[in-house]
């Protein structure tokens, strides 16, 4: 069995109209769900036994001067990963949301509800096992600490 997975980030280019810095979105994220859906819709039930849920040890920081760090469990862990430029890069926010650059750029969208804030990305990809192409959509929830 050959399972390879690919996944593409759309933005429209007027998604970096206007960047700038919201002061309301520094801080730190956590990482409060992740699920892959079979299909270009990131709705129904998730691919695998996963309920979306994580383990709490997966957050972004969001600095000031427009940097970021990612903290992890696995790659980016304490405190090699202020070095590591796969763990590190810039961020910027519009109208849209927040758009964070390392290698590549995703715009993950905000939204506040209940004075909780989040922020989420959507990102549509294929996955194919034993020559059949399976369309996919990962979704990840971050929520402001």
């Amino acid at each position: 069995t050959i399972i390879s997975l690919f996944f593409t980030s759309c933005s429209d280019e007027n998604d970096n109209d206007s960047t700038s810095n919201d002061l309301d979105y520094i801080g730190q994220w956590l990482l409060t769900f992740s699920g892959t859906y079979e299909g270009s819709e990131c709705s129904g039930d998730l691919m695998g036994s996963g309920d979306g849920s994580t383990d709490g040890s997966t957050f972004i920081t969001l600095y000031e001067d427009g940097t970021y760090i990612s903290t992890d469990s696995f790659f980016c862990t304490e405190p090699d990963n202020v070095n590591d430029p796969n763990c590190q890069g810039t961020w910027s926010s519009n109208t849209s949301g927040v758009i964070i650059t390392s290698f590549f750029s995703i715009t993950y969208l905000v939204d506040e509800e209940n004075g909780i804030r989040t922020m989420t990305s959507e990102l549509q990809g294929e996955m194919t096992s034993n020559g059949e192409t399976t369309q996919t959509c990962s979704k990840s929830i971050y929520t402001q600490q």
